[in-house]
């Protein structure tokens, strides 16, 4: 006969089900306000991509909530601007230069990371870097360096600092994907891939830390659209992708509140939600053609070459440090 306490258990089981999917629906329809959030204030925070873009509205976010910010970053100039800027919140600050294409690098400065300053309590995979050409188009060094960065950097910072969480049962790792890893995106042939693998990545270390029973190590996975950074002020998108571009400012706020909130995984705008949930019910061709019209529609009419359709950036793409960067290639 079953006891008491396994009676009850089986009983919590669907209420708790019940209450997550409720908490997820409110997350995925009212944005995530008025639930709770944890207080960050004190908190070491290590940001990669600090010097533009989204990493720099992340950083400034971070520093109004009272963290100790180390940035890391390939441009350290663009890393110190920023840190010189957050630092006006009376924050610490600190800045390595680090290629996250150099696996060597990053160990070397987690090394230094925890020699200075110890363990970091959350961390932010942020650096990113694309090509916007179809793939018969691209460089084969600079597919191997948007994988390397976009994702095997995740692989050498969480090798770094995933035991020690562990230990502690205690940390936060915030992995800033792409819409772009929800499903193929055109041009963005390895882009996609690196950030499909940064997904995957991130959910299974957070199903290995249930099976650990290591409950206090989180995990938020972040896929936005496309957000007003470099690459859209040097026009080097579609026009269909440059319709509703999201402010970078407004962005940062709201990956910041799911971290605070340890919301699992964050979808901007929440359509990308519903294109996502979709995907395994609708006919695969007919979910692409929905995919088609839905963001590529422009490039079908722009332009096409040798018997396919194709848009060329008007500036030629090559890779950065933060998303996207015109004028980085010296970095690879």
């Amino acid at each position: 006969m079953s006891s008491l306490a396994e009676i009850i258990g089986y009983i919590m089981v669907p209420i708790q089900m019940i209450g997550e999917v409720i908490k997820a629906i409110w997350f995925n329809v009212f944005d995530g306000h008025f639930l709770p959030c944890k207080d960050l204030r004190g908190k070491k925070v290590l940001l990669t991509g600090g010097a533009m873009g989204l990493g720099r509205e992340m950083c400034s976010v971070l520093a109004r909530k009272g963290v100790d910010l180390i940035i890391w970053d390939i441009d350290e100039k663009g890393a110190e601007e920023t840190a010189r800027m957050v630092r006006t919140n009376g924050v610490k600050v600190s800045v390595r230069k680090v290629d996250l294409s150099s696996r060597t690098d990053i160990d070397q400065a987690a090394k230094e990371f925890k020699e200075t300053i110890g363990e970091p309590d959350i961390i932010i995979n942020n650096a990113g870097i694309a090509q916007q050409k179809y793939f018969t188009e691209k460089k084969d060094h600079l597919i191997e360096a948007t994988i390397r960065v976009n994702l095997l950097s995740h692989f050498w910072i969480a090798r770094a600092f995933l035991p020690s969480m562990l230990r502690r049962d205690s940390g936060h790792i915030c992995s800033i994907a792409s819409a772009a890893g929800l499903f193929g995106c055109s041009g963005m042939s390895d882009y996609s891939a690196s950030k499909s693998g940064a997904i995957a990545f991130q959910e299974a270390l957070e199903v290995e830390c249930k099976v650990l029973g290591k409950n206090g190590v989180k995990f938020t996975t972040v896929c936005p659209g496309y957000i007003a950074t470099r690459l859209t002020s040097a026009e080097n998108l579609p026009a269909a992708q440059t319709k509703e571009l999201m402010n970078p400012t407004l962005v940062a706020t709201r990956v910041i509140r799911a971290i605070e909130q340890e919301q699992g995984l964050l979808a901007v705008p929440a359509i990308f939600y519903f294109l996502s949930g979709i995907k395994g019910i609708l006919p695969r061709n007919l979910y692409q053609r929905l995919l088609v019209q839905l963001l590529w529609k422009d490039q079908q009419e722009e332009n096409t070459l040798f018997g396919y359709n194709r848009v060329v950036p008007k500036t030629p793409m090559t890779p950065g440090v933060n998303g996207f960067n015109n004028n980085a290639s010296k970095n690879f």
